[in-house]
């Protein structure tokens, strides 16, 4: 805390420098965005489950127009504009549907957030999620400042992408079943 009273004061003096007071913005927006998120979240998820108060709380803090242009790039040609935009609106519900199905059951207690750090353009964020086991989840939130606004572009769980695992699964609902098969695969498990 004196650390922190320290540095604002430098900022004020101009003593610091200006790329430290950027990444420094950064890193709060980033902290203050999976904050909020993990805690509506969390409430979202308190008996009765609140379907459009999670859904919302995704909605808001993903960049989905960024994981639907990801997801697809290697079968954009398979999709049609209209089919873009509804990918793009059912995202968010997919994701709500997996939060539940992983952290429903047996977590009353709220998910910490943890020390940030730097990752090239984007900040990684890490929290802890109460496990139903008695052993906590860690999951690393990748959080970028896209338009202005900080964005959640991937989640790491283990260690593994979670873009990336989409990006293979729902590449191969698309060999089987074409871009319409993909919609409803993310119609049938979302919320």
């Amino acid at each position: 805390m004196l650390l922190r009273a320290a540095f604002v004061l430098m900022l004020c003096l101009g003593l610091a420098a200006p790329g430290h007071a950027m990444a420094d913005a950064k890193t709060g927006r980033a902290v203050a965005l999976i904050g909020e998120l993990v805690e509506r979240a969390h409430d979202a998820l308190q008996p009765p489950l609140n379907k459009r108060a999670l859904t919302g709380a995704i909605d808001e803090a993903f960049a989905f127009e960024l994981w639907t242009r990801f997801i697809i790039r290697k079968h954009r040609r398979a999709f049609t504009i209209r089919q873009r935009v509804e990918m793009r609106r059912l995202l968010p519900g997919y994701m709500a549907g997996l939060y539940v199905r992983q952290f429903d059951r047996g977590m009353r207690k709220r998910p910490t957030v943890g020390r940030p750090h730097g990752v090239r353009k984007d900040v990684m964020v890490p929290t802890s999620y109460p496990g139903r086991n008695g052993r906590d989840l860690p999951v690393h939130w990748r959080v970028r400042i896209i338009r202005g606004r900080a964005q959640v572009i991937d989640v790491m769980v283990a260690g593994t992408s979670f873009i990336q695992l989409k990006r293979e699964e729902f590449s191969a609902v698309i060999q089987r079943r074409g871009a319409e098969g993909l919609l409803d695969h993310l119609s049938e498990k979302g919320l």
